[in-house]
């Protein structure tokens, strides 16, 4: 996304397994995590992540976004990705969108947004 400063952001996974590794079954297939952080799965491909930041952009409506921190986590207890940007007016913002960030018809899946400071 053009305009997107993304340097020093930070992204990490959460779960509920030690070490925020996915939980793995005795046959050495996946379980979906609780909560059902495993829907999230889809935005850490890079380019599912960039249309979801797109989508936030453009609903937001002050774009260009410099995203500081990216957290794929729970939001009043359903899987959410909240990142946390300062817009192109130097205002800081929190944001919280669902698993369907960046697919079509869905936008950016806005569940929260507050302004920071």
């Amino acid at each position: 996304m053009p305009g997107r400063d993304v340097p020093g952001a930070s992204s990490r996974a959460t779960s509920e397994a030690p070490g925020g590794q996915p939980q793995v079954d005795a046959e050495g297939d996946r379980r979906p995590s609780p909560g059902g952080l495993d829907q999230l799965a889809r935005l850490t491909d890079e380019a599912a992540l960039t249309t979801c930041l797109a989508d936030l952009a453009a609903e937001h409506g002050s774009a260009p976004l410099a995203v500081e921190t990216i957290d794929y986590a729970r939001f009043q207890g359903e899987p959410a990705l909240v990142i946390r940007f300062t817009d192109a007016t130097g205002t800081r913002w929190s944001w919280v969108s669902g698993p369907e960030c960046g697919v079509p018809g869905s936008g950016s899946d806005s569940r929260y947004s507050a302004r920071v400071g």
